[in-house]
């Protein structure tokens, strides 16, 4: 891709659903983005990512998404199950998301390692009153300097909807902020990929639609 452009885009992730609280009737419990996020970019190849911990209490979810030049395997730290796993970016780079549980005692740093040295970016955020993924759409991808996000259909009232953005050249900020969403963070690496996190919650049941 030309250098400025957005080129490739992986572009989505309706990511994942989360259900909002066990009760879905209580609208005043919803899952909360907690502050303290952390935000990971390498400019050297290496095969072993390490990013800072978010600010968390036990019980929260950690997420992590994940994005690097060239298609990839990625191996998520002990404990992290993924959403996305290995998801290639038009054939030139590779995304991924994936959460845990918080236990008690969380690492200051989790390792994200890939196949074949190369940069990386990455976003770490924990979220509080997450009863779990209630459902997560199809990713989208293409060329082009637009990103569409697929929907998904939630099943709980208040779930937290996710939409990230990933592309595969780096210099492509800002990703622009969807209509009623609050942009988490982003971050791009010149020759390596670049990635953005948005988030909203919907208090009815039914499809997210596309964004």
């Amino acid at each position: 891709p030309v250098q400025g452009g957005v080129g490739r885009i992986r572009v989505e992730v309706d990511a994942a659903n989360l259900s909002g609280t066990t009760d879905p009737t209580a609208s005043t419990y919803g899952v909360i983005v907690n502050s303290g996020h952390t935000v990971y970019s390498s400019g050297s190849s290496i095969n072993d990512h390490v990013i800072d911990t978010p600010s968390h209490s036990a019980g929260d979810v950690i997420y992590i998404a994940f994005a690097c030049d060239d298609v990839q395997t990625i191996t998520w730290p002990s404990g992290f199950t993924p959403i996305y796993a290995n998801d290639d970016i038009e054939g030139e780079s590779t995304w991924g998301l994936a959460y845990k549980v918080a236990g008690a005692s969380e690492p200051a740093t989790y390792t994200v390692s890939i196949g074949v040295a190369e940069r990386a970016v990455a976003i770490a955020w924990s979220t509080s009153n997450d009863a779990g993924i209630d459902n997560a759409s199809t990713t989208n991808g293409g060329d082009g300097t637009t990103a569409t996000c697929n929907a998904a259909t939630t099943t709980e009232a208040n779930d937290l909807i996710l939409r990230i953005v990933a592309a595969d050249y780096g210099l492509t900020l800002p990703h622009s902020t969807i209509t009623d969403y609050t942009m988490l963070d982003q971050v791009e690496l010149d020759s390596g990929a670049s990635l953005s996190v948005q988030f909203i919650t919907q208090a009815s049941v039914g499809s997210t639609g596309t964004a």
